[in-house]
């Protein structure tokens, strides 16, 4: 059975639980904070100590117990250790054999990071220097200073849910009653707890609020952290786990599969709908239709808000150039009048133009206790990048707060994926490291309107008028008609045989179909794509998804459509949600369609 339960910590000294934060100032070590620079606990160091107090209790009982990184247990009769804190790397996909089962009850409970109860909390560093064991006295260069929670005496609370038995749930009770320390130094005096584990904790939210019908199904998504997110990909040989600062469409798509398995629905109508029907984008950070910029803009690399949409002057330059024109200025910033380069990496707003704050990305670092000895294991040092729930961007009156959203969309959501989604008693959890708390997301769907697209499709015509652009078409003897500037907004799998330079011609078959294109300009590049798969509710195995080459978000194309027709909104909709190429299902093949951004060179100083 699924329960819930409270695991309350009571500091009985200051607490040195680092790994979690870089060190601030001169300080040597630094102690684990949330976004609000409160203390926390860890969840990976509160499971550690927990699993840690359940093998010596097992052990003194003359009862089976596996390490926490080498599991003995068979997959029908697991130890006491594994059916709580789930069998050695279950949540590592890199460490779980071909096959192996990872249904409910196989990864373990979840436990959530310990936050202290009411306000206050700081810290406060400590000296120290090292003594030389043979003279007595201090050791030259040795002096160091440690940053360390001063809450002696405060309680820490954590969440724990799982599926546990109630003669687990006590056992796990018992175990915690052995854990007197936690944390670093705790010999000299540092790290002195008192754990409890009380059944019964805060019933969660739903986690999916689901808004107006959208008559065709095309629904805009936001996504908001609870809990840091682990969101890598398919894990490498070494220690470190990098962590992508998107939302995956194949991860959130999982994410509310396993949801509802977990909560007995994948038998409903609309189970069909989420895993096969419905088509998630990758989400970026932001709460608007946010995106890779253009390949094509570029900027000041001092003074951002300079940047400028090059792709007509990148696109018709070779045609100027051969037609006799003269070659353009180049462009300064007017700001510091230095040149402007690519704007590589920048995230904007499509329908605004403005740039997107992106979550930092931070490291925590763990090391795995040797339960035999008490000490730290051998080569057991790992280390993971986590996109953080909260973080603060510094400014002249302080700092301001940020929660860290995520925004995308969906297409094919009817009647019965509405009413599952709805009904999911919660909580969805994206990415890596699950059971140490985290990825929890609660999700808002909202109709996608397309009012939005035509409104960039005539300001874009409104542009290229101001610009004079037809009158260069015409001198260029290019036919007259209508251009369209498309952006991929995730990464596009287009036919394996097609080379780079063909995907303009590509796309215009796809999105023209029956109409006169001519290709003026593609700005594309390749990358790579590839995911975790785990997909027992579509009947597949477990196992890492093909590496397959992509085109990467961002690349550009500039489109003339011949003659005077109307542009098909319809269909450049269905491209914005939907997708094009392969592997729409899995968030691949949406683009952007004349993204508002500024096309005029900015004025030389």
């Amino acid at each position: 059975m699924t329960v819930r339960a409270t695991i309350r910590i009571q500091a009985d000294s200051a607490l040195l639980l680092g790994g979690h934060s870089a060190p601030l100032g001169f300080s040597d070590a630094a102690g684990a904070r949330d976004a609000d620079g409160r203390p926390i606990i860890p969840a990976s160091a509160l499971r550690g100590a927990l699993r840690e107090g359940l093998v010596r209790l097992l052990r003194s009982r003359g009862r089976d117990a596996c390490d926490p990184w080498d599991s003995q247990c068979q997959a029908d009769d697991p130890c006491a250790v594994c059916r709580i804190f789930g069998r050695a790397g279950t949540d590592r996909p890199g460490l779980v054999g071909e096959g192996e089962e990872r249904g409910p009850g196989v990864l373990g409970v979840t436990i959530g990071d310990a936050r202290l109860v009411g306000d206050g909390g700081a810290f406060a560093v400590r000296h120290g220097v090292s003594v030389d064991r043979k003279t007595g006295h201090a050791s030259p260069g040795r002096y160091y200073q440690r940053e360390v929670a001063d809450v002696a005496g405060r309680v820490f609370e954590a969440p724990l849910h799982g599926a546990l038995s109630e003669g687990d749930l006590e056992l796990l009770g018992q175990a915690a009653r052995l854990v007197a320390a936690m944390g670093n130094s705790r010999s000299r005096g540092l790290g002195a707890v008192t754990v409890r584990v009380e059944k019964g904790g805060e019933k969660p939210e739903r986690p999916v609020t689901v808004g107006k019908k959208a008559p065709d199904g095309r629904v805009r998504v936001t996504v908001k952290a609870l809990t840091p997110l682990h969101l890598g990909g398919a894990p490498d040989d070494g220690n470190f786990r990098d962590s992508d600062t998107r939302v995956t469409g194949s991860a959130l798509r999982g994410a509310l599969a396993w949801a509802a398995v977990h909560a007995g629905l994948d038998g409903e109508p609309g189970f069909q709908a989420l895993v096969k029907e419905a088509r998630w984008s990758d989400l970026w950070p932001g709460e608007g239709h946010t995106g890779p910029a253009p390949r094509t803009l570029i900027a000041c690399r001092e003074h951002g808000e300079q940047a400028v949409d090059a792709i007509f002057a990148a696109a018709l330059q070779p045609r100027i150039l051969a037609k006799g024109g003269a070659p353009a200025a180049p462009w300064t910033c007017p700001k510091c009048g230095a040149p402007l380069r690519p704007a590589g990496g920048t995230l904007v707003d499509y329908d605004t133009g403005r740039r997107v704050r992106q979550p930092p990305t931070r490291v925590a670092t763990r090391l795995a206790i040797d339960p035999r000895t008490g000490s730290f294991a051998a080569g057991m040092l790992h280390a993971r990048a986590e996109v953080p729930s909260r973080w603060t961007v510094p400014t002249d009156d302080g700092a301001d707060l940020y929660d860290t959203r995520f925004s995308g969309t969906v297409a094919g959501v009817d009647d019965a994926l509405r009413a599952l989604l709805q009904r999911l008693p919660g909580p969805v959890q994206v990415g890596g490291h699950r059971t140490r708390g985290r990825g929890e997301v609660s999700l808002k769907l909202e109709p996608w309107d397309d009012s939005a697209l035509r409104e960039r499709l005539q300001r874009f015509a409104r542009d290229v008028e101001k610009a004079r652009i037809a009158a260069l078409l015409a001198w260029l003897g290019l036919p007259a008609g209508t251009l369209v500037e498309v952006v991929a907004r995730t990464p596009l799998a287009a036919p394996a045989d097609l080379r780079l330079s063909e995907t303009g011609d590509w796309l215009a078959r796809t999105l023209f179909d029956g109409r006169t294109v001519e290709v003026l300009g593609t700005f594309a590049r390749t990358g790579r794509r590839s995911g975790w798969a785990d997909r027992r509710f579509e009947g597949g195995g477990v196992g890492p998804d093909e590496v397959r080459t992509v085109i990467r978000p961002g690349s550009t194309w500039l489109l003339l459509v011949v003659g005077d027709d109307a542009l098909p909104p319809d269909t450049l909709a269905d491209a914005e949600v939907r997708g094009v190429g392969d592997l729409t299902e899995l968030g691949l093949g949406r683009l952007v369609f004349d993204p508002q951004l500024s096309r005029q060179p900015p004025r030389a100083r």
